[in-house]
């Protein structure tokens, strides 16, 4: 009868959970749907409340009013962009199988951008297979500087570029300022050094004057190279001679390709170390050639010598044997008639006694 009270209970209050359960599902859902349909409604009564004409009217004088915005920003911004003093330079590195041509390119493309060479340096860099290297310090005019990026495709395989900007506004208008303000005080310098009557007065005068016409050169000649850098740019290019080019390679994903790729690398390492060995052999034959003689006549003269001097220890042995022989045969007897007497001479005392 407990147990049948219990289930009963048990079963109540599931069915209450239940129930309590699915009065709250309900709620949620309803609360969602009502807040929908307060969305659509919202958004309906937006639409229904706006008229089309003044609607289009206000689109169109905002577009027109935003489209002038624009322009006049970005006039403002040219403006801004064009006051700015920014030094841009490069570095290339490229990588060629046709040296001479890629070379002569770059010659062309500068000299056709405007350009010049400021530096150059060529020189063999791998005497086996006479593969050459070129350093080339290019200034393009800032305008061109782009330009002259597009091109370097055509001078060889590029496997680097370094692009870098330098913006020198602020101290380029700040050297401006100061150069003014020093002319201003070279003006006020020379009035007063016309007006002075005192000889102290006077030397004072030209020493202020003497240090601020320095000053005002050393400006000039900062913004004179400020302004060298800043309307030519400058590239530095990198041209290596290679016999096969660096091309991109996708990375092994498996063990297989893995495996496969590090046995391509070890046979291709073992290929240039053959090939690098038969011309060093081949190139040092000569030197090789002497040291051989040299080694040979080396060991035959060691050889002689060993020989010799086995000769003189056998020599020796043997006057050593025969001397060793002389002396037992001359002293053998003597330790015996020694020892018969001293065995008698006992013998002769006992008697006495």
């Amino acid at each position: 009868m407990k147990k049948r009270m219990i289930a009963l209970l048990l079963a109540t209050v599931l069915l209450l959970l239940c129930m309590a359960g699915c009065s709250a599902g309900s709620k949620g859902y309803d609360g969602a749907a009502a807040d929908d349909s307060y969305y659509y409604s919202s958004q309906s009564t937006v639409y229904d409340n706006a008229a089309p004409a003044e609607s289009d009217y206000d689109l169109e004088e905002a577009k027109g009013t935003s489209d002038s915005g624009m322009d006049s920003s970005l006039a403002a911004g040219e403006i801004v962009s064009s006051n700015r003093k920014i030094i841009r330079n490069a570095d290339i590195n490229l990588e060629t199988k046709e040296f001479n041509a890629s070379v002569e390119k770059l010659l062309c493309v500068v000299e056709e951008l405007g350009g010049y060479i400021s530096q150059a340096n060529v020189y063999v860099y791998n005497s086996y297979y006479e593969l050459h290297s070129a350093y080339y310090t290019v200034r393009i005019p800032a305008e061109e500087f782009d330009q002259f990026l597009t091109y370097r495709e055509e001078m060889g395989t590029v496997s680097s570029t370094n692009i870098w900007t330098d913006d020198v506004t602020d101290s380029y208008f700040d050297m401006e300022a100061r150069l003014e303000s020093l002319e201003t005080k070279r003006t006020r310098l020379l009035e007063l050094l016309e007006q002075a009557e005192d000889m102290e007065d006077i030397i004072v005068l030209e020493s202020e004057l003497s240090d601020t016409i320095y000053e005002m050169e050393s400006l000039t000649g900062s913004l004179r190279r400020l302004d060298d850098q800043i309307s030519y740019s400058t590239i530095n290019v990198y041209i290596d001679e290679v016999r096969e080019t660096t091309e991109p390679v996708a990375l092994p994903k498996t063990l297989g390709e893995r495996i496969s790729q590090q046995f391509r690398n070890t046979i291709n390492g073992l290929v240039d170390f053959g090939e690098n060995f038969i011309v060093w052999l081949v190139g040092a034959s000569p030197v090789l050639l002497i040291l051989a003689v040299i080694v040979v006549v080396g060991l035959l003269i060691v050889k002689r010598g060993a020989a010799k001097r086995a000769v003189r220890r056998e020599e020796k042995a043997r006057k050593n044997a025969e001397a060793i022989a002389q002396w037992r045969e001359t002293h053998t007897e003597t330790p015996i008639v020694t020892k018969t007497m001293q065995k008698e001479e006992p013998n002769e005392q006992k008697k006495q006694d």
